[in-house]
């Protein structure tokens, strides 16, 4: 996760690093958000594995490497880095990627072997609970007392800052509807 503890409102992201949309939205759209909500503390940004390994087989890999990066307090660095790698990954580029975020390269390798997968692989299967069939995929509400968001939107797709900012702005004045809108799709 990203962003204050004590935010209102969260973004949950389900995402992969070998998606052409995924890496739109890693390029142009996340950076704003960071900039104008995150960063500010009024939006809390989880990033949750979603590699759709039948069309993006290498994007498990990438995804148990970003875990690991994670257990290092690492994970942001890593997606950044490996969102700017051309795919398809393999273990010793994510292991080389890694490294340049000076990460402890047995730690890695040890949590690559394991840990790692079995993290993305918990992610893949709330993503299957949950109806997703694509990414990247945006669920969007409000942060309630014990910590748990009620979700308000759910977007599919690599969309635009504005569309993003009109939704956070409009849940940060609390003048979201009651009834939350049906999924948007591309």
């Amino acid at each position: 996760m990203k962003g204050s503890p004590t935010a209102k409102v969260a973004i949950i992201q389900y995402s992969e690093f070998e998606c052409p949309y995924c890496g739109r939205f890693a390029a142009e759209t996340l950076p704003l958000l960071e900039r104008e909500y995150v960063r500010t503390g009024r939006v809390l940004l989880a990033f949750r594995h979603f590699p759709l390994d039948k069309i993006h087989p290498s994007a498990l890999i990438a995804g148990a490497g970003a875990e690991c990066a994670a257990r290092q307090d690492r994970f942001w660095e890593l997606h950044d880095r490996l969102f700017k790698l051309s795919p398809p990954f393999t273990v010793a580029a994510v292991k080389a990627a890694a490294e340049a975020v000076a990460l402890d390269s047995t730690r890695f390798s040890t949590c690559m072997a394991g840990e790692g997968l079995a993290r993305v692989r918990e992610d893949m299967a709330s993503a299957q609970r949950l109806g997703i069939t694509g990414t990247p995929t945006f669920f969007i509400g409000g942060v309630q007392p014990d910590g748990r968001v009620k979700v308000r939107y759910w977007l599919s797709g690599a969309r635009p800052f504005a569309q993003f900012s009109n939704i956070l702005d409009s849940l940060l004045r609390g003048t979201a509807s009651n009834t939350p809108p049906l999924p948007q799709r591309p």
